[in-house]
């Protein structure tokens, strides 16, 4: 899982950390990145992340999110998790 941390180590670019992340686990490792908002959401899908984790969304925001999202990318290339605070 790529967290915040990982991200800002990597200038703070989710699809940097994303490529470098699928570069050095190869094809077998799902790759999975906590997201704050829809836009990290997206960017982490479009750079390739197999799973988006929606990181302490409300129940309404996760309902909202989760549609947008399905609506905006192919439902067959990234899972979406969710982590309620």
């Amino acid at each position: 899982m790529l967290k915040d941390n990982n991200i800002w180590a990597c200038g703070g670019s989710i699809p940097i950390t994303v490529w470098a992340a699928k570069a050095a686990a190869g094809f077998a490792m799902k790759v999975e990145v906590e997201c704050q908002s829809e836009a990290d959401a997206d960017a982490a899908i479009e750079a390739g992340a197999d799973v988006v984790m929606l990181d302490i969304f409300s129940s309404a925001r996760v309902r909202e999110a989760s549609k947008n999202i399905k609506d905006r990318w192919d439902r067959e290339k990234y899972l979406i998790e969710v982590r309620t605070g």
